[in-house]
């Protein structure tokens, strides 16, 4: 029976406590740490527990007093009480010795300065709703008490904040795939569907605390995405600080929305303790998909598109030739530079290019997908972009020399070409034509690139 009311004893001493060491600190323009003085608190009860006193903590205006007196260590603290053994021990009659005028009018003032001129002083400064909650506390520490006091100042405050909370924007961006797009580097074919099918991808970054106030804000938005032709929608939970039943509540209902109107919903970067609810409820509905990075996210949307929209597939092989005519090479030309070049499998996990090693050939992926990465091996490697068929890979540091800045890793079994640094010399020097061919499709390459690093900066910076 005495359980309840320990427990929220203990809840409010530590809460009380909490507030009057901020208040000391306040006073004495002093840094404390907390958990040091709660721990002391509590020793100072437990020991007083056993001679019968009542639970005692730090008390901010006579921590103030004694600093104004001088005090020079918390010994000091120990006075009041051994004054009040030495009245136990002696009787009442020893109240006489003390010099009443004296301690009454030195109470009375420093009562009056804490109660009339400082909370004055600091309510000026105050928000309307914080002078009424000090008002309403002051009122219930009169009229009923210190605890319900407290209570009332703690039950307005939660109410305060939860009001204020709810007017943040939970959704601190609203992205298409027109604004950012993932890091793979994909074929020409790809990249000419997806320039016309990428405001279809949705990307809403949420952040805060999603709770049952704010999280009808993310609903309103993913309908209203959906409403206006969304075809992939990516929630970004990186930048959440939690959620409550209700927020979970609000994906399943999104989640049964996109459904029914064929949305791909794709989930990012979700708290572990939420994303574990989240594949939960999605476990019903294959329109949901938990990714681990927004990138991912958005990779996985544009593939969505491109089957969708009848694209090449995921594995798609782009001839060498084939891609060299599409940039307006003529049959002799082409001819001529595939008779200089090497073709090679790789297999899934092998280093195409090792960082560091000397940048001596060019190579085009006609089939498979690599990971370009920093730092490969190591427990500190960066993941930076994939590439995939239809692309030229070593090409910036075999032009301008040097090492290769980036280690290229298969992901699955894959066919390349390569042209040595010999071969592209004696191009340039017996065969300008073919040579010229070549650096068109490369300059092609190197533009589009620059276009994704820039849409990647953005999404960074979103």
């Amino acid at each position: 029976m005495l359980l309840p009311f320990a427990a929220s004893s203990a809840v409010l001493a530590a809460i009380s406590l909490a507030l009057m060491v901020s208040g000391i600190e306040d006073a004495r323009d002093t840094r404390m740490r907390i958990d040091r003085e709660i721990a002391l608190a509590g020793a100072g009860t437990l020991a007083g527990g056993l001679v019968g006193a009542v639970p005692a903590g730090h008390g901010l205006v006579t921590t103030t007093l004694l600093a104004r007196l001088g005090a020079p260590t918390r010994a000091a603290a120990a006075v009041p009480g051994l004054i009040a053994a030495g009245l136990a021990v002696l009787d009442s009659h020893a109240l006489a010795w003390l010099p009443v005028p004296v301690v009454a009018g030195m109470l009375l003032a420093f009562g009056i300065e804490w109660m009339v001129v400082r909370t004055r002083e600091q309510a000026a400064g105050m928000p309307w709703h914080d002078r009424a909650v000090l008002a309403l506390v002051a009122l219930g520490i009169a009229f009923l008490g210190i605890v319900p006091g407290l209570l009332i100042g703690l039950g307005l405050a939660l109410v305060i904040f939860l009001w204020v909370y709810r007017g943040l924007p939970v959704i601190g961006a609203t992205l298409t795939g027109e604004d950012v797009a993932s890091s793979v580097t994909r074929s020409e074919a790809a990249l000419a569907l997806l320039r016309r099918e990428r405001h279809r991808i949705v990307l809403l970054r949420l952040q805060g605390y999603l709770f049952f106030l704010n999280a009808r804000r993310m609903e309103d938005e993913a309908a209203a995405q959906i409403e206006v032709g969304a075809r992939v929608l990516v929630l970004d939970l990186g930048r959440l600080s939690g959620a409550d039943s209700s927020a979970v509540e609000s994906f399943r209902r999104i989640r049964r929305r996109a459904a029914r109107q064929g949305v791909r919903l794709i989930i990012a970067s979700a708290p572990p303790a939420l994303a574990g609810v989240i594949a939960g409820t999605a476990g019903a509905a294959p329109a949901v998909e938990l990714v681990g990075s927004v990138d991912d996210g958005l990779a996985r949307g544009e593939e969505v598109l491109l089957a969708a929209s009848g694209g090449p597939p995921a594995d798609e092989t782009v001839c060498f030739e084939d891609h060299l005519a599409a940039t307006g090479a003529t049959t002799g030309e082409i001819g001529r530079l595939g008779a200089v070049v090497e073709r090679f499998a790789v297999g899934q996990g092998e280093v195409l290019m090792r960082e560091g090693e000397p940048a001596a050939d060019v190579m085009f992926i006609e089939r498979g997908r690599f990971s370009v990465t920093l730092g490969h091996g190591t427990a500190r490697a960066t993941h930076l972009r994939i590439l995939t068929a239809g692309n030229f890979v070593g090409e910036v540091a075999m032009l301008r020399g040097g090492v290769r800045t980036a280690s290229v890793i298969a992901e699955a079994p894959a066919q390349v070409v390569r042209l040595t640094g010999g071969a592209i010399d004696r191009l340039f020097r017996d065969d300008p034509a073919a040579a010229a061919v070549l650096q068109r499709a490369i300059a092609q390459h190197l533009a589009e690139k620059l276009t994704e690093s820039n849409r990647a900066a953005r999404l960074a910076q979103a």
